[in-house]
């Protein structure tokens, strides 16, 4: 009986069960599978399910067609890739780090001076978030491996090996290693994308 595996990830936990693909699908049934992997997870009710297809985009489904179209896109690997998103505050994902909104603008009055005048609370909002992220991508930087000249020829060939963020099988050009999981991989556009980013990886040519 044909049958597709399907990977959950949300937020640093990763899940993973198989379906029969030769019955039809049923969003519904589909999405209560889903999040009853996570006990931790919001019972909000409103929760997003996004696939991520063979560009790397997470694609936001929510009826039977399109779980249909997602399973479908998945023949190549025989491995769905399914994100979960939760809104935040004021509307927004989890997934979310920044805040969009434009700086708010107040006018000074005519007799203050521009010396004396005080930040715009909306810049000044965004200023520890910003250095926050700057700070988190210089310590990513700093902890992955350089891959040498050699690990970036695309003729590199991993046998055996299939990257866990997308399900490239085998991997070709750099692989990343994580350092602390047993068994977790990914390609060179997985890594930059940022999955699995709260672990070390080390870079493996061939």
């Amino acid at each position: 009986m044909p049958s597709r595996t399907v990977k959950v990830f949300f937020k640093d936990e990763i899940r993973r069960f198989t379906v029969d693909s030769s019955e039809p699908p049923s969003f519904n049934n589909f999405k209560r599978r889903v999040t009853g992997l996570f006990p931790n997870l919001p019972s909000t009710g409103n929760i997003l399910l996004k696939w991520r297809d063979e560009a790397g985009d997470l694609i936001t489904f929510s009826s039977d067609g399109e779980l249909r179209e997602a399973l479908e896109a998945s023949n190549g690997t025989g491995i769905l890739l399914i994100h979960l998103e939760t809104p935040g505050p004021a509307g927004r994902n989890s997934s979310q780090a920044l805040s969009d909104e434009p700086p708010r603008y107040e006018p000074r009055p005519q007799n203050q001076s521009r010396r004396n005048r005080s930040p715009s609370p909306g810049a000044t909002d965004l200023l520890p978030q910003i250095f926050t992220a700057l700070a988190v991508g210089a310590l990513n930087y700093a902890l992955t491996d350089a891959p040498s000249d050699s690990d970036e020829e695309p003729g590199n060939v991993h046998s055996g090996v299939r990257c866990d963020g997308c399900g490239e099988y085998p991997i070709r050009g750099v692989r990343r290693k994580c350092r602390v999981c047993d068994d977790f991989d990914l390609c060179s556009f997985c890594a930059q994308s940022g999955i699995h980013s709260f672990h070390r990886f080390m870079a493996i040519g061939n």
